[in-house]
């Protein structure tokens, strides 16, 4: 989760999701409720499509433009899935909720805070395991790369985990 970019946090925040499932599965009438109180935000897919392959990863972005722009000199930048919402995360603390399309029950939820291990604006924070507990800071780590590590943070046990991923998505 980058919610506090240097600088700025206009367009430059992201979230990544991981399927852990033994199966594809489809974003395609997704959404992402962030916390603003109101909109479950709908999904475009900017980049790789909108199927996360079983063992995949995909980043929700507040602009895929910039998000690609930040990122460009990772070599495999290419690969991602990137897809386009809304994303106006506090850089304090806030609550990320990922819906079935319409959905009135969230597949998956995570409410993080600052104090998590995150010292540092700019970096993000990875989830430390699977099996670990969302809304836990013991499950979360400061990314040890400068604008955090999407794609599959690769200084992390595990990414963000989106643990219900395998339920219908």
């Amino acid at each position: 989760i980058m919610y506090d970019p240097q600088d700025t946090d206009t367009a430059h925040e992201w979230v990544e999701i991981y399927n852990r499932s033994g199966m594809n599965i489809d974003l395609t009438g997704w959404k992402l409720f962030d916390g603003d109180g109101t909109t479950k935000h709908t999904f475009t897919f900017f980049q790789g499509g909108s199927i996360i392959p079983a063992g995949g990863y995909a980043i929700l972005v507040d602009s895929a433009t910039t998000f690609l722009s930040d990122y460009a000199g990772d070599p495999s930048s290419g690969t991602w899935i990137v897809i386009d919402t809304t994303l106006e995360l506090n850089s304090s603390t806030d609550t990320a909720f990922l819906y079935y399309s319409d959905s009135a029950t969230a597949v998956s939820t995570v409410t993080y805070s600052s104090a998590w291990n995150n010292s540092v604006e700019g970096k993000s924070i990875d989830k430390l395991g699977f099996a670990l507990a969302e809304n836990d800071a013991a499950s979360w780590q400061e990314s040890s790369y400068a604008k955090g590590s999407p794609g599959g943070a690769p200084d992390a046990a595990a990414p963000g985990d989106v643990s219900n991923l395998s339920a219908s998505n």
